[in-house]
């Protein structure tokens, strides 16, 4: 399966500038003849570097047209220092044509992005967990390829990165930029996952305000649910088939052979029906490979809450306080 259509973050890569001999006119009107010197064509990432950008991010936007400009110094890769706009989980090299135009790893290359950034992190192997779902963290990867000077110097390779978590420390809100990408903080995740702080971070929570609907939140916030992993909708069929599913993947991510916590949260696949409603899979929701599925967990109890994610939650105290 492929999850890049599930997970649109509207990227633009930039693309190649015409150089050449070029004639300057002076303040003084003097007229200055000569051939740019062109700064060294940078050598590929490493892993840890982050991805860094010019004024406007790493990747920027025709506000009028909404497409890429032309734009090779955009983007770079430097020290995890300030705003920054992921962190370089892996490079592979030969790979540069397995990554499409808004950014997300295809083929055998996606799910090497996946066990990357779970390394990275110090995380659980996403895809030994299951062949059919994704885990919820892994939807901060994605990856770029040479720019368009390295590519013409014949440099062929693939950097995976994880996106910064849109929730600071201590649960403050992110900034995000018109790319979707976020900013914030200048704190690295890598060897974060033992901490619950970084799964509270990376982690895919919402609380109804019995008004606008469910609304994102920190996961280290009261909350009503979270996400545990999300798939396509055409990975199963019968509704048996996605609550089966959805339990198995949910033992694998919480880290416990009873996902329910001993009948403390339920578990369901969600998906948008027809009508644009979003709830549990029924048998006359249609879904196809564009649609996505989430598996929910969410307390039993309605007058309980989630106070942390569940997400390698293992044996310890399920987090859960009356409302």
């Amino acid at each position: 399966m492929d999850k890049r259509w599930l997970l649109p973050i509207g990227l633009a890569l930039a693309v190649g500038v015409a150089i050449g001999v070029v004639a300057v006119t002076a303040p003084d009107s003097r007229t200055v003849v000569g051939t740019p010197t062109l700064a060294a064509v940078a050598s590929p990432p490493v892993v840890g570097d982050c991805l860094l950008g010019g004024p406007d991010g790493p990747f920027p936007i025709d506000e009028d047209t909404g497409e890429g400009l032309v734009s090779p110094y955009s983007r770079s890769f430097g020290v995890c220092d300030g705003v920054r706009y992921g962190e370089v989980t892996a490079v592979v090299e030969g790979q540069a044509r397995n990554v499409d135009a808004d950014g997300y790893p295809m083929g055998r290359l996606q799910a090497d992005c996946d066990s990357a950034l779970a390394e990275y992190l110090g995380a659980p192997d996403p895809v030994s967990m299951s062949s059919d779902w994704w885990p919820s963290f892994t939807d901060g990867s994605f990856a770029v390829g040479p720019d368009p000077r390295q590519a013409r110097s014949d440099q062929d390779w693939a950097a995976c990165l994880i996106r910064p978590p849109f929730w600071g420390p201590d649960g403050r809100e992110g900034q995000v930029g018109s790319d979707g990408y976020t900013t914030v903080g200048a704190d690295s995740v890598r060897g974060q996952w033992s901490e619950q702080e970084t799964r509270d971070r990376l982690g895919t929570c919402w609380y109804s305000d019995g008004i606008s609907g469910d609304l994102t939140t920190y996961c280290g916030d009261v909350h009503d649910g979270e996400s545990l992993a999300f798939t396509a909708g055409d990975a199963y069929g019968s509704v048996a088939e996605w609550t089966a599913g959805c339990r198995k993947i949910a033992a694998a991510v919480i880290g416990r052979d009873d996902p329910t916590l001993g009948g403390a949260i339920s578990l369901a696949a969600y998906a948008l029906d027809g009508d644009g409603n979003y709830g549990p899979i029924t048998e006359s929701v249609f879904l196809t490979a564009s649609d996505r599925v989430d598996c929910e967990a969410r307390p039993v109890d309605p007058g309980q809450v989630l106070t942390a994610s569940l997400v390698a939650l293992g044996d310890d105290t399920p987090p859960l306080a009356p409302r």
